[in-house]
């Protein structure tokens, strides 16, 4: 994972970032941007935990979900949107480090889908792959 402090968002990303309610009350931050690739991090609160005092599946799977869907706005034209369609997650090893990190990244770009993937970190370890299709749709289908 890459230590790069620098954020390279376009407007639309800093927007959706801004106006997403549930990645702040989570807490997930951005960390770097590049077009087709996404690093974000989110801290491993204790409410964020499971039975077992290791992070919840359903936040990996955010994390998760998080970057490989910003890698996709990144290459996606400013009048478009995406949504996540289909998301397969694999998990590895349990995260028990104070900070999760997630990079996603976009496979291939099409017109109507984006096919990405993304790993998400706890330390040094690996805990979860996923792979994930992000339907591309316009602004004004949403509304």
């Amino acid at each position: 994972m890459s230590t790069v402090p620098t954020v390279h968002m376009t407007k639309k990303m800093k927007e959706r970032q801004e106006n997403c309610r549930f990645l702040k009350y989570l807490q997930i931050v951005l960390q770097y941007v590049e077009k087709g690739v996404v690093e974000a991090s989110v801290p491993l609160l204790p409410s964020y935990q499971q039975h077992l005092d290791v992070a919840h599946g359903g936040l990996i799977s955010t994390i998760a979900d998080t970057a490989a869907g910003f890698a996709a706005i990144s290459v996606t034209p400013e009048d478009q949107e995406v949504v996540t369609a289909e998301l397969k997650i694999s998990f590895l090893k349990p995260a028990k480090e104070n900070t999760l990190r997630a990079r996603g990244w976009v496979v291939k770009a099409g017109r109507n889908l984006h096919f990405c993937e993304s790993e998400v970190w706890s330390g040094s370890t690996l805990v979860a792959k996923a792979s994930a299709t992000m339907a591309v749709i316009s602004l004004g289908s949403l509304r």
